[in-house]
């Protein structure tokens, strides 16, 4: 285990993030502490693996984590001879959905200082605006470099997705009926909800497939799912790259065994989902799929 990242939540719990090697890849874990030693391990198995992209199918590693209304983790990757930077986020510090414009960054062209690839970074979250420095190599020599978030207005992806957080109901026997959720979609657009469901907390080949709801709408009525643990899916679609869906909220309704129906409302850590992002062409290209925001839009960003 190597690179550790520290950082504190917002109930002063220490969480670090962690490089972990089996000797043939490297992957990111996670451990926490109340106190400044002694951290115990949460979650395995890790919580940021290689692939399935092709770019970081070697390995993941060096990662930098801030926390929000939506967590974001900026992290290494490599193909097998070239290292990016790649971005993932997360509503609650251990289920996490990369980007699927990764990497954000790599190495300028040769002779470029970091023409070899880019390694590692940490991000810095000043007045003047956020800053990443980041581990650079030409071949020979290593270096560390300086990026800034680039406020010019952006366009939209055609296509994104967000997965959610584990939902615990705490009863095994949970029937899970109705999901709804508040949604604006502009002309053309698409939005579809999918949920899958199972009796033990890390999804495996016990859980159920993934059964889609419906396409849009705030009332959807699925099939009966039974478990105690359900996870659902958003799939966002937009033909034009200067609108997106956005997703307000999203409630899951539930009945436990023995009693009468009571809602069970889950919603986003943040009142807005955006779709993926993307660049303005001609600069360096750097995507955050999913922009949450607090109270009011502001103008996107990327690295650049």
């Amino acid at each position: 285990m190597n690179t550790p990242n520290v950082v504190r939540n917002a109930t002063g719990v220490l969480w670090m993030y962690y490089t972990g090697s089996d000797c043939y890849s490297e992957s990111i874990g996670v451990a926490v502490s109340s106190s400044y030693a002694g951290f115990t391990r949460i979650q395995s198995p890790p919580v940021l693996n290689p692939g399935p992209s092709t770019w970081d199918t070697s390995l993941v590693r060096f990662p930098s984590v801030v926390f929000g209304s939506m967590d974001e983790m900026y992290f290494g990757g490599r193909d097998g001879s070239t290292f990016g930077l790649g971005f993932a986020y997360s509503e609650d510090g251990l289920t996490w959905t990369k980007s699927v414009r990764n990497p954000f960054l790599r190495g300028g062209p040769g002779p470029a200082w970091d023409s070899a690839g880019t390694v590692g970074g940490q991000v810095l979250n000043d007045p003047t605006g956020a800053r990443l420095y980041y581990t650079g190599s030409d071949g020979s020599r290593i270096q560390i470099g300086l990026a800034t978030k680039d406020t010019t207005a952006p366009t939209y992806e055609p296509a994104g997705s967000f997965l959610s957080r584990i939902l615990d109901s705490r009863s095994n026997v949970t029937l899970w009926e109705r999901a709804e959720w508040n949604l604006s979609l502009p002309m053309g657009a698409s939005a579809t909800l999918s949920a899958r469901v199972g009796s033990i907390r890390t999804p495996d080949s016990t859980w159920s497939g993934w059964t889609a709801f419906a396409a849009g709408g705030t009332a959807l009525s699925p099939a009966a799912f039974r478990g105690r643990y359900l996870q659902y899916r958003i799939d966002l679609s937009t033909p034009a790259d200067d609108e997106t869906p956005i997703v307000r909220s999203v409630s899951i309704v539930f009945s436990p065994s023995g009693g009468p129906r009571s809602p069970y409302p889950f919603y986003f850590s943040a009142p807005f989902l955006v779709l993926v992002l993307v660049g303005i062409p001609g600069a360096v290209l750097v995507c955050v799929i999913i922009l949450f925001l607090r109270a009011t839009r502001r103008p996107p960003t990327r690295w650049g």
